[in-house]
Formats: structure tokens, sequence, C-alpha cells
């Protein structure tokens, strides 16, 4: 489910985000220093890096390309800049910083990368690399001392989106309890815009964008869980379903009915 494009700001970013794992909060003990050259400082070091590259992992942004008006071709070559310029130095560096725990599952991220000669990255955020992903993620979650939200997607509503939530870093946990596919973009508010958010995604993508900035997105088929991580700064957010009513469980086959978030699927929160 490559770029569905069904609603103006629903573009490329949930199809290359769709298969994030579920977070769990959590995780094993601070590994000891790998030799005995390496001390406290080297530790920290490691450890701020891993939790950058493992943040950058969850929010990887998107392909600088237009869905709407590119060709396959286009796409493909857009989607293999982004493999190679973005995703993979984000590998390298959870493979330089990670602790041992990772090492296997960014071997696996890798070799979806060198099999994405193409531009299809399905491997990479799909099936083992999903798997992969999810296991950094579970990794993170206990040593780097995030925010934690928990989402619950509904037809048609999403719980659990506190009124405000504090600036920083945070894994996002998507648990999906309805029968149709739900996926949750994250939006901010450029600061001095005024119009409300029901205006702002009802816009095309292109006048959308001045008024707003993508900032994450997740996705999980019905009865599912998925996860994001996001860095927020202080200021006004959304959170909005595009998917079709009527789409499947699995939100492979999607619906003809309005988007999700006119039925409801737009919840608003604060981050200060």
């Amino acid at each position: 489910m490559l770029c569905r494009g069904t609603f103006p700001l629903s573009t490329c970013i949930v199809a290359l985000l769709m298969a994030l794992g579920l977070v769990a909060c959590g995780g094993e003990d601070e590994a000891a220093p790998p030799d005995d050259t390496a001390g406290p400082d080297t530790e920290v070091a490691a450890t701020d890096a891993f939790c950058e590259a493992a943040l950058g992992l969850g929010s990887p942004g998107e392909p600088e390309v237009d869905p709407e008006t590119a060709t396959e071709e286009e796409m493909a070559a857009a989607q293999q800049v982004f493999a190679e310029e973005r995703l993979r130095p984000i590998v390298a560096d959870l493979g330089a910083s990670g602790p041992d725990a990772v090492q296997d599952h960014v071997a696996t991220l890798e070799q979806a990368l060198d099999e994405a000669d193409d531009g299809d990255l399905d491997a990479f955020f799909g099936g083992e690399g999903g798997e992969a992903r999810n296991a950094i993620a579970q990794e993170a979650a206990g040593r780097c001392g995030w925010t934690s939200l928990d989402v619950t997607t509904v037809d048609y509503d999403f719980e659990g989106v506190p009124a405000t939530l504090d600036a920083g870093p945070a894994i996002i946990s998507l648990a999906n309890a309805g029968d149709e596919g739900h996926e949750m973009i994250i939006f901010r508010r450029h600061d001095g815009v005024d119009e409300e958010w029901e205006q702002i995604v009802a816009l095309d993508e292109e006048e959308a964008m001045q008024r707003a900035e993508f900032v994450a997105a997740g996705f999980a088929p019905a009865g599912q869980e998925s996860s994001t991580a996001a860095d927020f700064e202080p200021g006004d957010y959304a959170m909005v379903c595009f998917i079709p009513v009527g789409t499947d469980a699995s939100g492979t086959e999607t619906g003809d009915g309005p988007p999700h978030f006119e039925e409801g699927m737009l919840t608003t929160f604060s981050v200060r």
C-alpha cells in the first residue's frame, strides 16, 4: 500500500510509516561498557547517539516528491534517494551507537535497504523490517526516558490524547480498537496561523503545508498496534485520520466514503 493519496494531506507519509511496531515501556538495564577503556562519559554519549538515531527511525520524514503528479519512475527514484540519504545514515548511526541487543535488528534493516535498489521500501517498513523497527523502538523506550503516549483509535475517534503534552521526544503507541484500518497523522500549526484545523486539513496540500508542518505518522490495522516517535516542539497540534469510511480492517482496500476526520477523527492538543 504505497502512497494512497486519497485526501489532501495524506500523501506518502503513512504508506512509508505504516508498519511501525508496538512500543512497550520498560527495557533492559543499561548495557555495560564494551571494554575497560569506556567510562561513564562514553556510555552517556553512546546512549544519546542511540536515542537520537532511534527517534529519527521512528519519524524519518518522507521522500521529496509530489505523489499526485509524479510518475512511477519519479516516485521510485525519489524513494531511492530517501533510502540512501535519509534512512541509511540513521541505520548506520544505530549500528555505531546501539547496544548489542539491537545489532541483529540493525542488520535486518541494512539488508532491507540493500534490497531496495528499485525504490521499493516495503521490506524496510513492513515484514521483518517492521519487526526490527519495533524491537529497536522497545529498546529506545526503555533507555531514553521519553514521554510515552498511548492512543486508541475507534470508529471514528482518537482516545487517550491529553489536552497538553510536555515538549520533547515522545513515543506514541497506537492501538486500533475499531473495525477499519486507522492512521494517525500529526501536524503542528505554524506560529501565527489563525485558521481552525478543520479548515486547514480541507485545503489542498500546497496550501495546507503553508499553514502546518508534518510531524509524525502511524498506521494500525483493526485489532493491531503500532508506534511512532516524534520530537515535539511547543505549539498547537492536530492528530488526523484521512482514511475513507468503508476501508477494510487491514487498510489495504480503501472505502469510498468521506475521510475519517469528517466523521470525528480529528483531535487537537498543545505542547508546552
